[in-house]
């Protein structure tokens, strides 16, 4: 979830660990396609703090001078108050590469290199949990068993996500036979399944929920939130 505050309100809302700041305003066209895609992307990182500062409000006008952004979309990243990236334009691609290492044990896995006919680019939903990484693996590469048999047939991932401690597979497919079709179905309702007992941090089997930490945790990381480190 992005908080919406202003600009001279950022700096309050600086502490430990990773904050990105996007700086919009609404009459950027390029912001209305990269704003779904940092919403996507704060969804999938929730212990990641996300900014939204709208460059018309009066109130932004000293943040926008003191970090000289001079076009929108802008982003700055911060770790522990410090900047450690900025750019403007719609990079989804650039900011995903500074939110994929959040977890204390493992990391968040990106899957999109290994399986790029399958995955969307263009988006950054291919980044899950270290824990079901070994789910995720094998459904891709049943699916991309699947698509081999049927060349002109065509399947792609649209987003691969964690929703309230629950794995989540979007995708699109067209051109398959009946028998194939419900193989890829199959296949994705099998990861799904999977991982509601399956700890997203270790892989070890899981329950959902402990302790208030809406996710699918073993007993040894039953308290184990989102590390700002």
């Amino acid at each position: 979830m992005i908080k919406l505050v202003k600009g001279s309100e950022v700096e309050n809302q600086l502490g430990l660990g990773k904050t990105v700041v996007y700086v919009t305003a609404p009459w950027c066209g390029p912001c209305r396609g990269y704003g779904p895609q940092v919403e996507a992307l704060a969804e999938a990182n929730p212990g990641v703090t996300f900014l939204k500062v709208d460059a018309d409000d009066a109130d932004s006008a000293s943040f926008i001078q003191e970090h000289n952004i001079r076009g929108v979309p802008h982003t700055t990243v911060f770790e522990d108050g410090d900047i450690i990236e900025h750019f403007s334009g719609a990079d989804i691609k650039r900011l995903s590469a500074h939110l994929i290492c959040l977890w204390n044990e493992g990391m968040i896995v990106d899957v999109s290199e290994q399986f790029p006919e399958l995955v969307n680019q263009h988006t950054s939903p291919s980044s899950v949990p270290a824990g079901w990484t070994t789910i995720i693996t094998d459904m891709l590469t049943g699916i991309r068993a699947v698509c081999k048999e049927e060349p002109t047939a065509t399947f792609q991932i649209l987003q691969i996500k964690e929703k309230f401690g629950q794995l989540r597979v979007y995708y699109r497919k067209m051109g398959f036979s009946a028998n194939n079709d419900k193989i890829l179905v199959d296949l994705i309702s099998h990861a799904e399944s999977l991982a509601d007992t399956t700890c997203d941090v270790c892989g070890e089997p899981g329950t959902l929920g402990h302790d208030g930490v809406m996710a699918v945790r073993c007993e040894k990381h039953k308290k184990f939130h989102w590390s700002m480190s």
